[in-house]
C-alpha cells in the first residue's frame, strides 16, 4: 500500500493489505446530520410529529422512504414524494453551512490518487453529489455509489458489493468508513473490513 500524502489518525490508518478505500458520505465525510434535522423538523411538525433527537439519531443511516415512514407509516407514495420534497428544499437551502469531517476526509485526502477512492451512500444521487461539492471534497473520489444505482438500500450489501466490482478488487481488499448500525452491517455483509468513525 503506498505510504499516505497526509498525516491521519492510527485509529482510521487502513491495514496494509488495503488496496481501495470506501466512505459513507452523511454523518462520516460531512456533517450534514444536523442540517438533515433541521430541515426534517418543520415538514413532519406540519403532520403532527415531533422530531427529537434521540428519534432523528437513531435512524440517521435509513435511506429517504424508510426514514419518513418511521415517523409517518401510512403515509402513501404520493404524500411520501411531498414530504421528501419539502424535506429537501429546507436542506439545500442550508447546505451552504454544511462542514467536513476533517479527520477521515484527511484520509481521503491522503490516497486519493494513488488507490480508488470512493462514496458509498444510502443517500439519493443528486443529494450526495451536492453536498460533496458543498463541502469542496468531490474531486477526491473516483465514484460515487448511491440508493440510486441499487435495489436495497443499506443495511443490505448491495452497495458496497457494486463498489467491489467497480474496483476490480476482492471484499477483502476493500476498507469502508461509516457511522451508522445500517452502514456497519451493509459493509460487514459484503465482507468488507469497515472502521466505524463514530469510535474514533
Amino acid at each position: 500500500m503506498p505510504s499516505p500524502s497526509h498525516e491521519i489518525r492510527p485509529a482510521l490508518r487502513p491495514s496494509a493489505g488495503v488496496r481501495a478505500l470506501l466512505f459513507d458520505c452523511d454523518g462520516t465525510l460531512l456533517d450534514t446530520l444536523g442540517v438533515y434535522k433541521d430541515a426534517w423538523r418543520t415538514p413532519f411538525g406540519r403532520r403532527g410529529f415531533v422530531l427529537t433527537d434521540e428519534w432523528f439519531y437513531e435512524r440517521a443511516g435509513l435511506s429517504m422512504d424508510p426514514f419518513i415512514l418511521s415517523a409517518l407509516p401510512h403515509f402513501d407514495a404520493v404524500e411520501l414524494r411531498e414530504v421528501e420534497g419539502e424535506g429537501m428544499a429546507s436542506f439545500y437551502e442550508q447546505l451552504h453551512s454544511v462542514e467536513r469531517f476533517e479527520h477521515v476526509v484527511d484520509v481521503a485526502r491522503a490516497f486519493a490518487g494513488t488507490l480508488p477512492v470512493g462514496v458509498v451512500s444510502a443517500g439519493r444521487k443528486n443529494v450526495v453529489e451536492r453536498s460533496l461539492a458543498a463541502g469542496q471534497i468531490r474531486e477526491l473520489f473516483d465514484f460515487v455509489i448511491t440508493l440510486d444505482d441499487v435495489e436495497r438500500p443499506k443495511p443490505a450489501p448491495d452497495c458496497y458489493l457494486l463498489a467491489v466490482e467497480r474496483v476490480g478488487l476482492s471484499p477483502r481488499e476493500v476498507l469502508a468508513y461509516e457511522d451508522s448500525d445500517a452502514g456497519v452491517a451493509a459493509a460487514r455483509a459484503a465482507g468488507i473490513e469497515v472502521i466505524d468513525v463514530r469510535r474514533t
